[in-house]
């Protein structure tokens, strides 16, 4: 979804005009309600679970929108990978948060899509452009807080995205011709 898409849902939905609210809500729910599971099932490994914190990250929205103002993507994805993390906590299966502990002692890898796909961009992508794509696609990073995190530039970091997701495009392609 392009920013000026979401732009025009957040000011639909801050109309009050609820049967546009109720089209714009069903839209974003859409077009969203898988990147936002995968996101969790990253962290966490039980389906029904899953599906129970993807329905609550939206609950989240629709009581905040109001107070979104940046990107709707942004807001579902670091609702549900904060969820993923107070659940972990809660039930004590995680001491301590730090995003690259999870990323380098495999915590992230327990989803088996998660893997497949990760398995996938490995047989084209180095390490540094697959945690780029995922910082950015998965769990909602700005490029200026991928450059902040992982010391390059902003830049850099969308540099290096565009390369990887136009290769990552390009094998999938020569795969499935």
């Amino acid at each position: 979804m392009f920013k000026s898409e979401e732009a025009s849902l957040l000011s639909i939905i801050k109309s009050g005009d609820e049967s546009k609210i109720d089209e714009a809500f069903e839209r974003i729910y859409n077009n969203y309600v898988k990147i936002v599971a995968f996101s969790i099932g990253k962290y966490i490994n039980d389906t029904d679970l899953i599906k129970e914190l993807t329905n609550e990250v939206f609950l989240k929205f629709f009581a905040n929108v109001n107070n979104i103002n940046n990107s709707i993507k942004y807001y579902l994805l670091t609702t549900a990978r904060n969820l993923a993390f107070d659940y972990l906590k809660k039930y004590k299966l995680l001491d301590f948060y730090d995003d690259d502990t999870y990323f380098d002692y495999g915590l992230a890898d327990s989803d088996i899509t998660y893997q497949l796909l990760i398995e996938d961009l490995r047989k084209i992508l180095s390490e540094k452009e697959i945690k780029i794509i995922i910082l950015h696609s998965i769990d909602g990073f700005t490029f200026k807080e991928i450059g902040n995190k992982m010391k390059i530039s902003d830049k850099a970091a969308t540099a290096t995205y565009l390369r990887a997701i136009k290769k990552y495009r390009n094998f999938r392609k020569e795969i499935y011709e």
